[in-house]
């Protein structure tokens, strides 16, 4: 394998019950069995090749920090190895709804309105601007939209509009790379600073905020909520530049509370890299969270790849 590796990873190591699954890595001279493997088209959910299975982990007496999360977490390679093809994310059977309550429209990101049926190729296109606001400034997130409320995170604060005439109901000043997810009447967040936050969708109340890693972490992977936990992801933009050190992770924050229930790093140290900036993917069904990585930063050690 070449020793200068620019890593495009696909990264499925989280179960939602705490398990550690998979994850794969290719450079652009060379993959390892595992890189080809997370390369595969992904079969049919009704045809699907056979599935890692992780047995549960053992019950503690104590919530371990996410430091020690990470170490209790399989972290070898070779206890990583995938499928040679890996199904895609499955979606709990749930009735569509006109809604769109999460970046990617539901848990699995599947970004697809199932309920949209006014919306056809034909009339798509005779679409008129109904109302227009101005945020300030450059926008990263998607706008949500439940019921006759559509919620926008911006530049410098989050705005809930009526979907009707576009009038202002609330204000909360916070900067944010990320879309917002709606969720039983709250609205989450990953922030910059650090942190997530929980805001009242009716009133733009601040619920809550918390830390979900002890790293400076940038805030561009949107939150998505699955049942009482949120699953985030951790990036660095400065490491992405070339500089500092950051390990990329998942995360996943109790709903109601905001606190840590675990963390898993995509790296061990010492390397570096390996954010996720992206929106995780749940498979509700199958009891894991899926998420995309940037580029592992670390030159190979004593001529093996340093990867989780």
């Amino acid at each position: 394998m070449a020793s200068n590796a620019w890593w495009t990873r696909l990264w499925c190591g989280v179960a939602l019950l705490g398990e550690s699954a998979c994850a794969g890595a290719h450079d652009e001279a060379g993959a390892s069995d595992f890189g080809a493997a997370a390369r595969a088209p992904a079969a049919p959910s009704n045809n699907a090749g056979p599935k890692a299975e992780v047995p549960p982990a053992a019950p503690t007496s104590e919530e371990p920090s996410a430091r020690e999360s990470a170490s209790a977490t399989p972290m070898d390679p070779p206890a990583m190895m995938a499928p040679a093809v890996t199904p895609p994310p499955k979606v709990q059977n749930v009735a569509p709804t006109s809604d769109w309550k999460l970046m990617g429209y539901d848990e699995g990101s599947t970004y697809f309105n199932r309920a949209e049926v006014k919306l056809t190729k034909d009339n798509v296109g005779k679409l008129e601007m109904a109302w227009q606001a101005n945020l300030g400034g450059p926008l990263y997130g998607a706008p949500l939209q439940v019921a006759d409320r559509i919620y926008v995170a911006g530049p410098n604060d989050l705005r809930a509009f009526d979907v009707s005439n576009g009038n202002v109901l609330w204000t909360l000043e916070q900067r944010s790379y990320s879309s917002l997810a709606y969720v039983d009447g709250t609205l989450y967040l990953n922030a910059t600073g650090s942190k997530v936050i929980a805001v009242d969708a009716s009133t733009g109340a601040l619920k809550w905020q918390r830390s979900a890693d002890d790293q400076p972490v940038d805030g561009y992977s949107s939150v998505v909520g699955a049942g009482s936990r949120l699953f985030v992801g951790g990036s660095s933009s400065a490491v992405e530049l070339g500089g500092g050190h950051f390990l990329g992770f998942m995360a996943a924050l109790d709903r109601a509370s905001g606190d840590s229930l675990w963390t898993t790093y995509t790296l061990s140290e010492p390397a570096t890299g390996a954010g996720i900036f992206s929106s995780p993917s749940i498979d509700s069904v199958g009891g894991r969270v899926f998420g995309t990585t940037a580029n592992n930063r670390t030159q190979p050690v004593g001529g093996e790849e340093q990867h989780a």
